[in-house]
């Protein structure tokens, strides 16, 4: 969960107070809750929820998101559950679709070859079907 809360930092140098509006990721460990600022999360946790807030809409309304390289900063772990919500109907009730670019094997090992279509940067442009693999 994420939320926006007033943070209270202190000047080292000038030993200055300053109040400033930050958003701040939930975090449950065990029965545990724990509040933590969101610059201080990892960058590919960052990544993760900055994405997730371009996502929303798609799920909410339908369309396409597109995303250029979609593993580029992101938390490995992140990418299963990121690819999963397009799939089962409870999370995609508009059928929203994915389109991304990647560099990584492991991201095209989670698809379908139905599901991939490669791309090669040459003149001309060769596009090549997933489903030809069979």
């Amino acid at each position: 969960m994420i939320f926006i809360s007033n943070a209270k930092l202190l000047h080292v140098i000038t030993a200055t107070k300053k109040t400033l509006i930050s958003p701040y990721g939930l975090l449950k460990v065990d029965t545990v809750e724990h509040s933590i600022m969101l610059k201080q999360e990892s960058s590919g946790t960052q990544t993760a929820y900055l994405m997730l807030s371009r996502l929303l809409p798609v799920f909410t309304y339908g369309g396409e998101a597109v995303i250029d390289e979609l593993e580029a900063d992101l938390d490995p772990q992140m990418l299963v559950p990121i690819l999963d919500l397009f799939f089962p109907p409870e999370t995609n009730p508009h059928n929203p679709q994915i389109i991304f670019t990647c560099h990584s094997n492991e991201v095209l090992s989670l698809l379908n070859k139905a599901q991939v279509v490669l791309v090669e940067k040459m003149e001309p442009l060769r596009i090549i079907r997933g489903d030809w693999m069979k």
